[in-house]
């Protein structure tokens, strides 16, 4: 899992800069669809490294990475959805 992860991480920096030199509103969906995806990363990272060791149990602290890096992803593709109304 963190070889795949770290491919998806390093094609979503790559979109992420191409998006920062050109500008756009999606920026702050691009950065944190980078963020989730690093949540993720690290928390694929400890869940192989405790189950490994063997100290892996339901409910600790990887599940909050996971909750976090996903909550991140969902708020960046609710970013891309939503476009705001203008007031004139």
């Amino acid at each position: 899992y963190p070889i795949a992860d770290a491919i998806i991480l390093t094609a979503g920096l790559l979109l992420g800069i191409s998006f920062k030199f050109l500008g756009g509103k999606y920026k702050l969906s691009m950065y944190s669809f980078i963020l989730g995806f690093c949540v993720l990363y690290m928390a694929d990272f400890l869940f192989s490294y405790t189950t490994t060791a063997g100290i892996f149990h339901n409910g600790g602290f990887v599940d909050m990475f996971f909750i976090v890096g996903y909550s991140l992803l969902s708020f960046a593709t609710l970013g891309f959805y939503f476009k705001p109304e203008k007031k004139l």
